[in-house]
C-alpha cells in the first residue's frame, strides 16, 4: 500500500491510500475528487510538471510511495502534447513559406 499526497488548488495537502491494484490514473482521479470536492471531469492531475493521462499506470510517470501530485482545475483548454506542438510548428512554417517546388 502506498500513501500519495494530493495538493489541491487552495494549497491544502490530502493524504490518500492507494492499494497495489489501484495504480491507475482513473482511481487517483476519483480519490482526488472525493478528497477535494472538485468534480472528476474538471480535475487535471500533474506530477513533475506533466499532466497525467487517464488509462496509464502511476509507475509509468515515476510516481512512488510518498509522491505529491498536484490537483489542478481544468480551464477548458486542451492539453497539447509535444508531438502536437511539433506538428503545429511544422504546419505554421509551411504556411509562412508557402509551397516549395523541387
Amino acid at each position: 500500500m502506498w500513501i500519495i499526497f494530493l495538493l489541491d488548488p487552495n494549497g491544502v495537502r490530502h493524504a490518500v491510500e492507494v492499494m497495489s491494484t489501484e495504480f491507475v490514473i482513473s482511481t487517483i482521479l476519483e480519490k482526488a475528487a472525493a478528497a477535494t470536492g472538485i468534480p472528476a471531469n474538471d480535475i487535471v492531475l500533474k506530477f513533475a510538471g506533466r499532466a497525467l493521462r487517464d488509462g496509464k499506470a502511476l509507475t509509468s510517470y515515476g510516481v512512488q510511495h510518498g509522491s505529491e501530485i498536484v490537483v489542478d482545475v481544468n480551464d477548458g483548454k486542451a492539453v497539447a502534447t509535444r508531438q502536437q506542438k511539433s506538428v503545429a510548428a511544422r504546419r505554421q512554417l509551411v504556411a509562412s513559406k508557402g509551397r516549395q517546388t523541387i
